[in-house]
Order: C-alpha cells, then structure tokens, then sequence
C-alpha cells in the first residue's frame, strides 16, 4: 500500500495574523479619531476610512479562522488517483479526485520579480490546471524541481510542461 499525504497549510500565517493585527487596531483609532473630530467632514472621512480597515481586518480574521485554503494532497498509486482537499470559507469544502487516466501532466510555473511565483499545477486531459504547492512564501528552485520530480515519479507520468 503506497500512498502519499502532504500537508497544504492555508492562511494561518504569521503574516496574515500581522496584517490582521495592524487593520484592526489602525481602522479603530481612524474610526474614534474622525468621531471625536471638530471637522465635521473630515470626520467623517476617517470614520469611512476606519470602517473599511476594520471591516477588512474581521473578513482578514474570519479566513485565519477557517485556515482557507488549507488541507492535503494525497497520492495513491494502489487506486492510481490523487486526492485533493482545501477548506474554503466558512463550511465549504473543495474535495477533487482524478484517477490516473484523467492527468495529461505537470506544469511547473516559475516567474521571478516584485512578486515571484513558483508553483506546479496538475493538468487533467480537460484542460483543469489544478494548483499542488502551497500559496504564500515561494519554495526554492532546487526544491520546486525535487517535488515535481518526485511527483512525476511518483503518478507514472512521462515528463513535466
């Protein structure tokens, strides 16, 4: 028996905690300052300003909360299927199978700059391009390439895109 699990962790991140942390406290103090001001449409503006802080920082809060994004892959060569499952938001749950003659391959996607992204996508012979990696902090190259590597090995696939 050969299958093969791997943890996807979601948006309980240090950084999302941080950006929750700052919205929250900044929208506050914007939303009591423009209250307690004289300027009646100054105030005003930065009680608006405030509400959008804080309004973001509860829907910031609420994905942290529901960890979105967050479940497993799990590779299974005995069924010959891989199994993936995210937590979306609130009870929502994202549960896709594919056995083995629905992938076509792997597509490893690498873009460096301002906003590097370095992800491997599972194609399906429909056309699906289903992310496996994890989204946040981007792996490096040499670790990117043992994974999908070891991936490719691992379905029985014949090369990677």
């Amino acid at each position: 028996m050969s299958i093969q699990k791997e943890h996807i962790p979601g948006s309980r991140r240090f950084s999302n905690i941080l950006w929750c942390i700052i919205l929250a406290s900044a929208g506050s103090s914007f939303w009591f300052s423009g209250f307690h001001s004289d300027l009646a449409l100054q105030g005003a503006i930065m009680c608006f300003y405030g509400s959008v802080a804080f309004t973001l920082s509860i829907y910031l809060f609420l994905t942290i909360w529901w960890d979105v994004g967050g479940g497993y892959n799990l590779y299974d060569t005995d069924k010959k299927s891989v199994t993936i499952w995210r937590k979306g938001f609130g009870k929502q749950q994202i549960h896709l199978e594919y056995k083995r003659e629905q992938i076509q391959s792997l597509k490893v996607v690498v873009k460096d700059g301002l906003n590097p992204k370095r992800e491997i996508y599972l194609c399906t012979i429909s056309g699906a391009q289903i992310p496996l990696t994890a989204v946040g902090e981007p792996m490096p190259l040499a670790q990117l390439e043992q994974k999908a590597t070891q991936l490719a090995k691992w379905l029985g696939l014949a090369g990677i895109v």
